[in-house]
């Protein structure tokens, strides 16, 4: 497991390729028929992204050694400042970014009291559809808080029960909550509504940290100690292959019957159990074949860990300049070009980096001028001591 100031050379790669995965799908022309095949390939390719993310959010959260103060502080100062600055430049400009109305015109018709009540209302109903459609990729920040919030909850029964209890009672937990939805989304989808954010957050998070500090430290002793046995290594990788693909190609099946239902399409993509077990032998998997091909390069470290730093800060702001590029023509004039599948998969490809890289740029510009600031104001503080 290749780390640096306590990360993880493999996650910090995978967040990169979700990153990319979700820029992917946003980007992805939508003009092929839901159920088309095409469509749905690479709806369950891209999907897995987000849940990759909350696993992720779970492995590092939830641990034993981390308190409800540090947690806390680092949501309050590393996602919720940033999230709700993002959210009102979001609501002020709106009409800007939608190419209803010139940047200077923008400027003119700011109304913060309006973005600051908009911003309220919905995190008080504790949703991001009562903002704009622009900020609709903003419910996983929603999904972040409560994995936060559940913090406490996490320490208190990891302290009364011991830790093989406790994964029990995460998955018995989890298989009844999932179950009860089931059931309820049979009678009323509107019980699904109210209902979704519950496993999204705080069982799959829960799930992330079984894998991370539980399970993958076990199968790592197991593989250090059995490097001279390839065919056993090898007999488990072909394993996890084998499970993967059959839970792939279900939950691609599960996809496509749900197409047509659109108020369960949220739940078949992030939420269903099929969705979990996979995403969870997924990242066995890949955990377990990086931890036997670990990146030496310190080139390639490096540069993975610079890109990975601003990749919360790239899920922010991606969607806006998608939308900057659809309202000014550059979308559409360069997917004129895609006249077939095979076009139209390069050019998303193409267009996908782009735009990751854009958002790079614009973050790493903005971090710049931020500390930039900092050091005159610590200057001036310093003249005025002296």
């Amino acid at each position: 497991m290749s780390t640096n100031k306590n990360r993880n050379i493999n996650i910090e790669l995978l967040r990169i390729i979700s990153i990319l995965l979700v820029a992917f799908r946003h980007i992805f022309p939508s003009n092929l028929p839901l159920t088309s095949w095409t469509n749905v390939i690479v709806n369950a390719v891209t999907y897995y992204s987000v849940s990759i993310f909350i696993l992720i959010t779970g492995f590092f959260i939830y641990r034993e050694n981390n308190t409800i103060k540090k947690i806390y502080k680092n949501y309050f100062f590393t996602i919720f400042i940033p999230f709700f600055v993002f959210v009102m430049i979001v609501l002020m400009f709106e009409k800007t970014i939608l190419g209803e109305m010139s940047f200077v015109d923008g400027l003119k018709n700011i109304d913060l009291f309006e973005a600051l009540k908009k911003f309220i209302n919905g995190i008080l109903h504790f949703t991001c559809t009562r903002w704009t459609y622009l900020l609709g990729h903003t419910w996983y920040i929603f999904t972040h808080t409560i994995i936060v919030l559940l913090f406490p909850l996490f320490q208190f029964l990891l302290k009364k029960f011991n830790k093989t209890k406790f994964i029990h009672i995460i998955i018995i937990t989890y298989l009844i909550i999932l179950f009860i939805i089931d059931i309820l989304m049979m009678k009323n989808s509107i019980y699904y509504e109210k209902t979704r954010i519950i496993p999204k957050a705080s069982m799959m998070a829960l799930i992330g940290y079984i894998i991370y500090n539980y399970l993958m430290p076990k199968i790592y002793i197991f593989i250090d100690n059995s490097k001279n046995k390839i065919k056993t290594i090898s007999k488990i990788i072909i394993l996890l292959i084998i499970l993967f693909i059959i839970s792939f190609v279900i939950l691609i099946y599960r996809q496509r019957q749900f197409f047509n239902h659109s108020e369960f399409l949220y739940y078949c993509r992030y939420e269903s159990l099929t969705m979990t077990i996979s995403v969870s032998i997924f990242m066995i998997l890949y955990l377990t074949i990086t931890h036997l091909t670990e990146i030496k390069n310190n080139i390639l470290n490096n540069l993975i860990l610079c890109l990975s730093k601003d990749t919360f800060y790239v899920f922010f702001i991606h969607a806006e300049l998608i939308v900057i590029s659809q309202t000014t023509g550059i979308y559409n004039y360069v997917f004129s070009f895609a006249n077939n599948k095979i076009k139209t998969f390069i050019i998303t490809f193409i267009y996908t980096m782009i735009i990751y890289l854009l958002s790079i740029l614009i973050i790493k510009t903005i971090k710049y001028i931020i500390n930039l600031i900092k050091k005159i104001f610590n200057r001036r503080e310093y003249v005025e001591r002296s």
